[in-house]
């Protein structure tokens, strides 16, 4: 965003001009006095701070590169210099390599990048899904050829965008292949490859038997790049904070749903590891279809979790007595966790409507006691409940808290996008300011909030004098 004139000093002669000869003489003593300082500093020494700052100025993730900059400072090195000339075609080689590669960079909140990710979200949503059941409730594969095609092929081609996808790492948006690179393997490449394991090995078998249910489990390592790309999804849509009660209870909700499902799958791929004694022989259900099987084994999960437990499904064998008791000590966990998650998001709902509910009970108590006038106090009971709903909607305060606690830079950059329209619609600031004022005064604006009724009249007049005074002291000081 740009604004008015910019004054600027070339040399010492252009500064003597718009300066008097006592303020003048000052600066130029001042900066001959540092000179001298500077001088006096050993010239090896100062190679070494500068290379040193420069070093740790290019660690810093925004920072892209300092190929132009690193050159004219670093030109009495002479170790630099010669490693330079000894691998200048190879480093040309690689800063032409990555030039080309930064162009294939595309944003994370890119439209395109971003429908990609809700398609990756249901395809492993129903990948999690199936996988347990298909491994539980079949004794013969059903896994389709072509479903194992499009679960590769999906996979693989999400690992292929992740490369060639921007991510913010320290808060800051790197498009840096290298540094995108590296951030990707240390952190989900591992799991995402280990999750092509299953359907690699299923496709490399062409139809030979073999048994690998252990490895189809392996799929459910996508969870942490489930659990990123709903993240990144719920922003993008800003959904999270415009309905951040409803979506922790759905989170909750589905979280446990899914864990039920796989505890149930568990549960009924316990009952076939001894085919003489176990829970399904027991209830007289072994030879029924796989919709009543599973209806059963998520019941018996359900009712284990929120320690009901009806004792009509109990364990058969020794496997089924240790799965079950570890599914009593998780379902403990779950089931605690569960009502606490849902006690927490219940009262930050009724936390802001009880402080106003207190509120406007101590004001009618007031008054009552003062025998005010049913319509006055009609007014002020709307008025607070106005003021409540405002309050509840922007919170100044809260925001400019929030906004103080970014760095120096986002914060410039949020409030010019925010207020700098106030001043280039203001032909006072503009013809009158120069953009570095005006980059200072947007940080002290401060909303003001008028509600019907208000005397704007005598609030403007004050206003106007205090920009009276603002220009007096702003234009001194220029």
């Amino acid at each position: 965003m740009q604004f008015g004139p910019k004054e600027t000093f070339n040399d010492f002669n252009d500064l003597k001009k718009n300066l008097d000869e006592k303020s003048f003489s000052k600066i130029r003593s001042e900066s001959e006095v540092y000179i001298q300082k500077i001088k006096k500093i050993n010239p090896h020494i100062l190679d070494a701070l500068t290379r040193d700052f420069i070093r740790k100025i290019k660690s810093l993730p925004f920072i892209k590169s300092l190929p132009k900059l690193m050159s004219p400072l670093m030109n009495t090195d002479e170790a630099y210099n010669s490693k330079k000339e000894k691998n200048g075609s190879f480093s040309k080689i690689i800063s032409h390599f990555s030039d080309n590669m930064k162009k294939l960079i595309i944003s994370p909140d890119n439209s395109i990048r971003m429908l990609w990710n809700i398609i990756s979200l249901m395809f492993m949503v129903f990948c999690f899904f199936y996988v347990p059941f298909e491994v539980s409730f079949e004794n013969q594969k059903i896994w389709d050829k072509n479903l194992d095609y499009a679960i590769f092929m999906v996979f693989l081609l999400d690992i292929i965008l992740n490369f060639f996808t921007g991510d913010f790492i320290g808060g800051f948006l790197v498009t840096d292949p290298k540094i995108i690179f590296t951030n990707y393997i240390r952190n989900l490449f591992i799991f995402d490859n280990l999750a092509l394991i299953s359907p690699l090995l299923e496709l490399a078998n062409d139809g030979n038997e073999y048994n690998q249910s252990c490895f189809r489990f392996l799929i459910l390592l996508k969870i942490p790049r489930f659990l990123n790309y709903t993240r990144v999804v719920l922003n993008y849509l800003k959904i999270e904070y415009r309905y951040q009660n409803l979506m922790d209870i759905l989170k909750l909700l589905c979280y446990s749903l899914f864990l039920a499902h796989v505890l149930a799958c568990l549960w009924h791929l316990c009952s076939k590891i001894d085919n003489e004694k176990n829970w399904l022989l027991s209830y007289n259900i072994y030879y029924e279809d796989i919709v009543t099987k599973y209806v059963y084994s998520l019941y018996w999960t359900i009712v284990t979790i929120m320690t009901v437990g009806y004792g009509d499904i109990i364990p058969k064998n020794l496997y089924e007595a240790l799965f079950a008791s570890f599914t009593i000590i998780f379902g403990c966990g779950l089931y605690a966790f569960n009502i606490n998650s849902i006690g927490i998001i219940l009262q930050n709902i009724q936390k802001k409507k009880t402080e106003f509910r207190n509120d406007l009970s101590l004001i009618n108590n007031f008054m009552d006691r003062k025998n005010v006038d049913g319509k006055l106090q009609r007014k002020v009971q709307e008025y607070l409940n106005f003021m409540w709903i405002e309050r509840t909607s922007n919170n100044n305060e809260e925001e400019m808290r929030i906004i103080k606690t970014l760095n120096e830079t986002l914060k410039e950059e949020l409030l010019l996008e925010c207020y700098g329209g106030i001043f280039l619609n203001s032909p006072v600031f503009m013809k009158n300011f120069s953009e570095k004022s005006l980059r200072k005064l947007v940080k002290v604006i401060k909303e003001v909030k008028f509600i019907p009724g208000d005397d704007v009249f005598e609030v403007k007049n004050k206003i106007l004098v205090f920009k009276k005074y603002l220009l007096f002291f702003l234009g001194r000081s220029l």
